[in-house]
């Protein structure tokens, strides 16, 4: 071999160690940048020389840089965000809710004792004034409570429908982030170049879109990621993309629905993700036919719907019968009970048409009927037992909701930890395998240096030969 082909053969190996050495400097910077994927060098052989029956190669290039990429797992992690974001997200609103309805026995529960408590008093000393204003105001207490948690719940329905408008425009914009690195991949591997930070980078958005919403995704000949929802919507193809949009709900002008641009669906299918976990607080948490609104106004009714039952049964001081103790405005349709219960206008005027006696003998009777409602069985919905009982099920019922959803999310984020350290195992960067590489392609380098200078002696004294 001559001294000619064995400087090329040198140099080819101080420049491929050289890479080499580059690449595990990258490495190393990168040991603490997220999402950030290992590479390493590919090493081949340049050609063979064939020297009558033996042949011998002659020298080295880098093949290819390659990412330490496990796409199954990688799939796997963006399904597990979107799980994690959604229970947490059902978590958090949740924790809000909660907040409104406080404690069990500072909240509503206390004011309805405080209640029932006051109408035994007035049972005992009917003609009494100060027994009548004390029930008189316990029972505005109590409607004005039942109006803040209505008008709270309201209020927290809206914030979440607000989620949705932010959330369909952050969808959108990784949506169109994922088709601009698609081109840019496509583009560089086109070109023979270099596309593995491009990829990290996609992963990332990948992954920043899962958080939103739920979808599955795969990787075509081309290098692009295609991006489905589970009923075979397309979201990216390729370079093509379709964007979530905002329709006005039919039924309530007020909130939207997520639809995707020229789907046939009239609602997008999502399942998971924080987008799918506000619409679900929206809908069914807190509205729907058994969301929280629902489920108080309906206790709200049976119980005024009840006292006045037995109000109407009694007589007022001036012996009349006695009226409707509780009312509400009718004409705002749904959750009314709860939106709108106040005290009759005419007994706020007048505590004296509180009705607390059986008979026109202003007995106290009818006030001890009224306040035995406290422990009288009353049918709400398929559950039969005492007003107080039922709205001890109603906060105990949201209480659950919130331990399940805690517990949940935290199933979810022990399962996301799993594969985020399956990940880092598998594509994370240890100093350790590093450094050990690092004296590898060092010594590499060093022997094609010392070829080098074996391949110029040899032609030194070639040259002198000929002389």
């Amino acid at each position: 071999m001559s001294g000619i082909n064995l400087m090329n053969i040198a140099r080819g190996g101080l420049l491929s160690h050289q890479t080499a050495i580059n690449l595990t400097g990258t490495n190393v910077s990168n040991v603490n940048t997220p999402g950030y994927t290992r590479q390493r060098a590919i090493f081949d052989s340049v050609a063979n020389l064939t020297m009558g029956a033996t042949e011998t190669k002659t020298g080295v290039i880098i093949k290819d840089i390659e990412r330490t990429y496990d796409r199954f797992l990688a799939s796997q992690i963006a399904g597990q965000v979107q799980d994690y974001e959604y229970s947490k997200t059902r978590q958090e609103e949740l924790g809000r809710i909660e907040v409104i309805f406080n404690d069990y026995n500072e909240g509503i529960g206390q004011l309805l004792n405080t209640f029932w408590n006051a109408l035994g008093d007035l049972s005992q000393n009917p003609s009494s004034q100060i027994e009548r204003v004390a029930v008189l105001s316990a029972a505005q207490s109590l409607t004005e409570t039942f109006r803040s948690v209505g008008e709270q719940l309201v209020n927290q329905q809206e914030a979440v429908n607000s989620q949705v408008v932010d959330l369909v425009r952050e969808a959108n914009d990784y949506i169109d982030a994922i088709a601009d690195l698609n081109e840019k991949i496509m583009e560089t591997k086109a070109g023979q170049g270099n596309t593995n930070d491009l990829m990290d980078k996609r992963t990332t958005e990948i992954n920043n879109l899962a958080s939103v919403i739920d979808f599955h995704y795969m990787e075509d000949a081309h290098g692009a990621a295609n991006l489905f929802l589970s009923d075979g919507t397309p979201l990216v193809l390729g370079l093509d993309t379709w964007h979530f949009k905002l329709d006005v709900d039919e039924d309530n002008s007020q909130f939207y629905n997520v639809s995707v641009e020229g789907a046939a669906a009239e609602t997008a299918p999502l399942s998971s993700g924080k987008l799918a976990a506000v619409i679900d607080i929206r809908d069914r948490v807190i509205g729907g036919a058994d969301g929280y609104l629902k489920k108080l106004d309906d206790f709200v009714a049976i119980f005024a719907e009840e006292f006045n039952r037995v109000h109407n049964e009694g007589f007022d001081m001036y012996q009349n019968q006695g009226r409707d103790f509780f009312v509400r405005d009718e004409s705002l349709g749904e959750y009314s009970w709860i939106r709108s219960i106040t005290v009759n206008s005419d007994i706020v005027a007048d505590v004296n048409y509180i009705a607390a006696s059986a008979t026109v003998s202003g007995d106290g009777m009818n006030a001890l009927a009224m306040g035995a409602l406290k422990d009288t069985e009353v049918m709400l919905g398929d559950r039969r037992t005492t007003i107080n009982s039922h709205y001890a099920t109603l906060v105990a019922g949201i209480a659950q909701d919130v331990a399940d959803s805690k517990r949940l999310a935290e199933h979810h984020l022990s399962l996301m930890n799993q594969l985020n350290n399956q990940r880092e195992e598998v594509s994370g960067v240890s100093i350790d395998e590093e450094m050990l590489n690092l004296i590898k392609f060092q010594m590499g380098y060093s022997a094609s240096a010392r070829l080098c200078t074996v391949a110029d002696e040899m032609i030194q004294e070639i040259l002198a030969l000929s002389r």
